[in-house]
């Protein structure tokens, strides 16, 4: 897959890519492509009610977006951003155990002795 690198792009243009990425839970690549494609007149993924199909992006399928669609009012999508948050912990918890050796210095111990050199 083809990588692109911009450099020198203004701040501006950056801060507002980041916030409709925001906007659409997309992350910034995502949305880049997304405005990109736009941008060379590629409409034939909008449909004329302003929803789109859903893309493949580094393997993880979109949903369709409807046009004025907020996720946060939106039933459905708060479950299942609270199943992938269950999720996620579970993955968490069921991580091994660390067990340090008998006289190992914790972890407050460490910071305090590293912020005091």
């Amino acid at each position: 897959m083809a990588a692109l690198q911009i450099r020198s792009l203004p701040p501006e243009v950056y801060e507002a890519l980041a916030e409709e990425a925001k906007k659409q839970r997309r992350s910034i690549n995502q949305q880049a492509i997304v405005t990109l494609k736009r941008g060379l007149r590629d409409t034939s993924h909008i449909h004329k009610d302003g929803s789109m199909d859903a893309e493949i992006f580094d393997g993880r399928e979109l949903r369709p977006i409807p046009a004025g669609y907020n996720p946060d009012d939106d039933p459905e999508e708060i479950a299942r951003n609270k199943a992938r948050r269950r999720a996620v912990l579970e993955e968490i918890r069921a991580l091994p155990k660390i067990e340090f050796p008998p006289g190992y210095p914790s972890a407050v111990e460490m910071i305090r002795e590293d912020r005091e050199r």
